[in-house]
């Protein structure tokens, strides 16, 4: 398992014992396979739809071994418990429940420290699954996104294929030259390669489930603007 020091410096990083690491690592990657075969997942648009299917086979074909929790916190954690307690009951508070059990544990990283010092004190991701995960894969990833009040994540754009899911917190989304719209926890959102896309938060912290399938390797980059 590799990390990059520069997206995970500032924060304490060190080794922590939890309850049970392995059994809540499998528990998070269930409930995440769970709403992507649910019957809001089924019904969405069809190439939604089939990229949730997608995903889910992805994921259930993971069985690598889980390894140790390694955890590294940035400025933006400190959103994470009050977001998990505005989940809504229902499947998706079981899948913040599931994430609240490995808080303790997991890597956040992001790469503005030096370049974009609101970004670096408001955002932050990390993967549960995938070449940097907790358990590995070359064929997916499975993480967190987490994006602080008052912030604009701007366009920005990666090789991969990319699917979210919004846990909590109503954001604005764009695509492409589209204007912004809400998008509410439950909602799937969907990003081809290279696609530009961005998010902008209002009052409420945006915590999504993060998915990428194919070249799942290379970085993101802001979006170069349009002549």
């Amino acid at each position: 398992m590799t990390r990059d020091p520069a997206q995970g410096a500032g924060g304490a990083a060190g080794l922590v014992t939890q309850g049970d690491w392995p059994a809540d690592v499998a528990a998070f990657c269930d409930a995440t396979r769970v709403l992507l075969t649910s019957d809001a997942a089924r019904n969405s648009p069809p190439e939604v739809a089939a990229e949730c299917a997608e995903m889910a086979r992805l994921l259930a074909g993971v069985t690598a071994p889980i390894c140790n929790p390694q955890a590294h916190e940035l400025p933006a954690v400190r959103f994470l418990h009050p977001a998990l307690q505005t989940v809504a009951p229902g499947p998706l508070q079981h899948l913040a429940s599931t994430v609240a059990a490995l808080a303790g544990g997991l890597w956040w990283r992001n790469k503005y420290r030096n370049s974009d010092a609101r970004l670096y004190d408001r955002f932050g991701f990390c993967d549960l699954v995938g070449p940097d995960g907790v358990q590995a894969s070359d064929q997916v990833t499975l993480g967190l996104v987490i994006v602080g009040p008052q912030t604009l994540y701007p366009l920005h754009e990666h090789p991969a294929r990319e699917l979210y899911l919004v846990l909590a917190g109503t954001a604005d989304w764009a695509v492409d030259d589209t204007p912004f719209a809400p998008r509410p926890p439950g909602a799937f959102l969907l990003h081809h390669e290279m696609q530009p896309h961005a998010m902008r938060t209002g009052d409420e912290t945006l915590l999504a489930l993060s998915m990428w399938r194919g070249d799942i390797r290379a970085p993101s980059r802001f979006s170069e603007p349009k002549p």
